[in-house]
């Protein structure tokens, strides 16, 4: 882990074909980093790998992931949209918080659940449909986003603690 961490000089990269996984804040606070490109053989993304990254823009992520991780992407402050794998099943605690720029996400069908505060500050999402497949939603996962609509499955029984807490724009 850590391996580039606080290199604030890099703007870009791309990752060898071959890589299978990026390590624990691997790229985090290089506050440069605009575009990463990723190898399809890129299985896993660990927690806080790329937190702090205030110039993302864009991340393409590839189907053999299947969880996002903890904070992976939290403070991308400059990241507008992201597609989540079809082999993603989970979306880890914080993974997008703070992203506020964020304005698009797309979840695949069969993603099963996303943890507390994923989403949390969002200030630029303003909708979201959760997949049918989700079945369980952590608290505060939408925590003072600028959601003005958003979907839930019919499979959904219990709204978690704080889910929509101070979205003021929820209609």
């Amino acid at each position: 882990g850590c391996a580039f961490e606080f290199c604030e000089g890099i703007e870009s990269v791309t990752l060898h074909e071959g890589l299978l996984s990026i390590g624990y804040n691997a790229f985090s606070d290089c506050i440069k980093l605009k575009s990463v490109t990723l190898p399809s053989s890129l299985a896993t993304i660990e927690e806080e790998a790329f937190s702090d990254c205030k110039a993302l823009q864009s991340v393409t992520l590839n189907n053999k992931i299947k969880a996002i991780a903890e904070a992976t992407f939290r403070n991308c402050t400059n990241l507008t949209e992201i597609t989540i794998p079809n082999n993603v099943t989970s979306i880890g605690e914080l993974a997008f918080s703070d992203c506020k720029k964020l304005t698009t996400v797309n979840l695949p069908e069969g993603l099963k659940q996303i943890d507390a505060e994923a989403f949390k500050r969002c200030k630029a999402l303003e909708s979201l449909e959760i997949p049918s497949t989700v079945t369980k939603l952590g608290n505060g996962v939408f925590m003072e986003s600028g959601l003005k609509r958003c979907k839930l499955p019919d499979n959904i029984k219990t709204v978690p603690d704080e889910m929509f807490y101070l979205c003021e724009k929820l209609e």
